[in-house]
């Protein structure tokens, strides 16, 4: 039960993995580069003048809402990635595994909720901007309450859904390199992962036009990260299982010392001296006394 479940939570990595590093940049190429997304989003997310994007969502909604789900969906199936770690690493550390995933699932779960929240920010202000002239008060006004909104929900994703996301990073590459049972190219990786994660929410919080150089280098080292360990999930999941040494030796009882090769060798080896078996008493009391 459990090998299947770490099995399919390493093919859910793997999905959420090929959603994040393709299925979202080919989309974007492919759907909402022709329609002309590129040049509005720069403008929204490196200067933070958010009119030119909420202009293009309120005749491109359709597209720009499959763009976000498709966020929306890796971030969901990544999010009981945690738990497989739990089972696949346990017994190598109990607080660092506690860390890993209330920090893992908060982390994910928080990403993954203010995606769709600020999917539909952008959509019902899109709404309401899209029927006013650009340059009037009424869209000066929604503009002036998205931006606040919208620094609201990014600081939820990016600031504290990035901190948790990194110390789960931290977490779960300490207790892979406790365990011995994955690359050691994996945890310097997943700590190269941590360290991004990490700049993004600090430097968001301090500057969020100067933060959006981040996001991309972060999220698709995390994909990699997730395909990465996906496909050692799905091919180890059995050993992975496997009880650790520190585990069985603990589970052995203190007083019983582990017996070596060599003396277990001496012991078949050595056979103890045949000695005759003393008469026993009750016989001897019934034998009768020589007469003097």
């Amino acid at each position: 039960m459990e090998t299947a479940r770490v099995k399919l939570q390493g093919t859910y990595s793997l999905l959420a993995g090929f959603i994040l590093l393709l299925g979202v940049p080919i989309y974007q190429i492919a759907f909402l580069g022709p329609a002309g997304y590129q040049a509005p989003a720069n403008t929204a997310f490196s200067q933070g003048n958010y009119g030119p994007l909420l202009a293009w969502i309120s005749t491109h909604g359709s597209a720009f809402v499959i763009y976000r789900f498709l966020e929306l969906i890796a971030f969901l199936l990544a999010i009981r990635l945690p738990l497989a770690l739990r089972l696949a690493l346990r017994g190598y550390g109990r607080t660092l595994t506690r860390w890993m995933v209330g920090t893992g699932i908060g982390g994910l779960g928080i990403f993954a909720a203010m995606i769709a929240v600020s999917t539909f920010s952008f959509v019902n202000a899109a709404a309401q901007y899209g029927g006013q002239a650009p340059a009037s008060a009424a869209a000066n006004t929604i503009l002036t309450n998205f931006n606040t909104v919208y620094f609201v929900e990014g600081v939820g994703q990016n600031t504290v859904g990035g901190a948790l996301i990194a110390i789960f990073l931290v977490c779960a590459s300490l207790l892979i390199a406790r365990s011995g049972k994955f690359t050691g190219l994996l945890v310097y990786f997943g700590l190269l992962v941590a360290a991004l994660m990490a700049a993004l929410a600090l430097l968001f919080t301090v500057s969020a036009p100067s933060a959006q150089s981040l996001p991309t280098p972060a999220i698709l080292s995390f994909a990699v990260w997730l395909i990465w360990l996906g496909i050692l999930l799905v091919q180890r999941a059995r050993r992975l299982l496997a009880a650790p040494v520190s585990a069985a030796a603990s589970a052995a009882s203190p007083d019983e010392a582990p017996v070596s090769a060599d003396d277990n060798a001496g012991q078949t080896d050595e056979r103890p001296e045949e000695t005759a078996s003393p008469q026993p008493l009750a016989s001897q009391a019934s034998e009768p006394e020589a007469p003097q």
